[in-house]
């Protein structure tokens, strides 16, 4: 609207000479403002009703979802927001042309007058929000790969988890698995990487109380899970103890001093170190602090409520099928309701998606912003453009062609985003920090994304001033200084 000032200005001043007050100019700019933003709004609301359900499914299936209310006390907000929209919209043009007075614009010296200082501070205000928001977005999505790929320091792949809660022996739905055509090998465990039921807290040699991520495995499960083995005790193959790195550190424990002693209560009577581990996801979470991790390797009869981990050759779809299969047989086809049940990667992949899908909207609506600016800033270089013509029309007077006239005008537009970036990157990578401080595994070495940040920033504003700029400087000289 303010970008439009400048090319109504004849059009305001003719009704000033023609008697209109100023206050009429002012109601008029108010009231088409109110007007457009009353059918805009209009449109966005049966956007918002036809995109509600797809929102509602980035929100992870919110209990209370978002829906479209045309209730009394919403109708009333609705009118409110385009009331003050749509002032808001209108006034500061209003007030602007308003102060114009009709002989400046009737003579020619109304663009000379004009100083373009609103137009320079909504291009850094718009360019700043862009860079900012373009290298936010980017930064979310680079962390979210980064934590999609987080290393999990074990072989996870074509592992199938099964746990199911039942007070009988399960003794014969091993057999049953054992027997599928699909499955390699099978191992009894309680719990597994990315699939924890819980922890245990135990003192340290120093007396600090911390929680142990405790898992307990036969040997086949631990083999076929491959830990990265940073350490190996060479102690004897039942009812000892792999430690994670972290929790191995934490205890006090040493390469010559590796008595478990006030730990044994918490590892189910193992009481021998086996060995140090690398540290894997104990949870499929990426937040909050790593973990403590213990794994007592015991024999498979002695791990009374734990699942079975199944290496699966062949489809995966298959596979599930088969194994839910001999559950139903085991259970004479009751209902049974596991804890766990599926491959372990799979296991990461859902867990993530409730961050996935709230990054994804967080994303749309930055997208979006960064479209506003963009129209903003296709805006305000139309009104750019419009105030310089005349000053471009006189340089080709005096010799100047549509190339040096184009790059003197987009040069200076370019110096005011150069500005914006200098302002909104600073605020990006400090916002990026505190962003990324919360995730266990972080993005690292991404200085480039702000690179690019101001990169696609620059280009977003050249093209938007370009085109403009290109047709300012190849208008005829004449046409524009008659207009004058």
């Amino acid at each position: 609207s303010f970008a439009l000032t400048g090319k109504r200005a004849k059009e305001m001043a003719t009704r000033r000479l023609l008697g209109a007050q100023k206050g009429e100019i002012v109601w008029k700019y108010i009231s088409e403002s109110l007007i457009f933003t009353a059918v805009c709004f209009g449109l966005g609301l049966l956007l918002a009703y036809l995109l509600a359900p797809s929102v509602n499914a980035l929100l992870n299936a919110p209990e209370v979802p978002i829906t479209i209310q045309m209730k009394p006390m919403y109708i009333v907000a609705y009118l409110a927001v385009i009331v003050v929209v749509g002032v808001l919209n209108g006034i500061i043009p209003a007030l602007f042309a308003s102060r114009v007075q009709p002989m400046d614009v009737v003579k020619g010296t109304y663009r000379r007058n004009t100083k373009m200082v609103f137009n320079k501070v909504f291009i850094v205000i718009q360019s700043t929000l862009a860079v900012f928001l373009v290298a936010m977005a980017i930064v979310m999505e680079a962390q979210y790969r980064t934590s999609l790929n987080r290393p999990k320091n074990c072989n996870t792949q074509d592992k199938y988890y099964l746990a199911v809660f039942a007070s009988e022996p399960q003794s014969d739905l091993h057999q049953g698995l054992e027997n599928l055509p699909c499955v390699k090998r099978i191992g009894r465990s309680w719990g597994v990487p990315g699939c924890m039921i819980g922890g245990q807290y135990s003192l340290t040699r120093d007396g600090q109380n911390i929680l142990y991520r405790h898992l307990m495995m036969d040997t086949v499960a631990f083999q076929m899970l491959d830990f990265e083995i940073l350490k190996d005790y060479q102690a004897p193959l039942y009812n000892t103890v792999w430690f994670g790195e972290r929790a191995f550190a934490a205890t006090g424990l040493t390469d010559a001093d590796h008595e478990i002693d006030v730990l044994r209560e918490r590892t189910t009577n193992c009481d021998q170190v086996a060995g140090v581990i690398r540290d894997f996801p104990v949870t499929t979470s990426n937040v909050g602090d790593e973990d403590y991790q213990i794994i007592s390797i015991m024999k498979a009869d002695d791990i009374k409520y734990g699942g079975f981990v199944m290496e699966i050759i062949g489809d995966h779809a298959e596979a599930r099928k088969a194994i839910h299969e001999v559950v139903d047989e085991w259970r004479n086809g009751e209902l049974v309701d596991p804890f766990a049940d599926g491959f372990i990667d799979d296991f990461y992949r859902d867990a993530l998606k409730p961050a996935k899908n709230n990054m994804r909207l967080l994303e749309i609506f930055m997208l979006l912003a960064v479209l506003i600016s963009l129209l903003g800033l296709l805006a305000m270089s139309t009104y750019y453009a419009g105030e310089n013509a005349k000053s471009i029309a006189v340089r080709k007077v005096f010799g100047g062609t549509v190339e040096s006239e184009t790059w003197r005008t987009v040069k200076e537009y370019m110096v005011l985003v150069a500005v914006a970036c200098v302002i909104g990157v600073p605020v990006a990578v400090w916002v990026a920090q505190r962003y990324l401080e919360g995730f266990i595994v972080k993005l690292e070495n991404y200085g480039w994304i702000f690179v690019l940040a101001v990169v696609i920033s620059l280009v977003m504003a050249f093209l938007s001033v370009l085109w403009q700029t290109l047709k300012a400087a190849k208008t005829n000289p004449v046409d524009v200084l008659q207009k004058e």
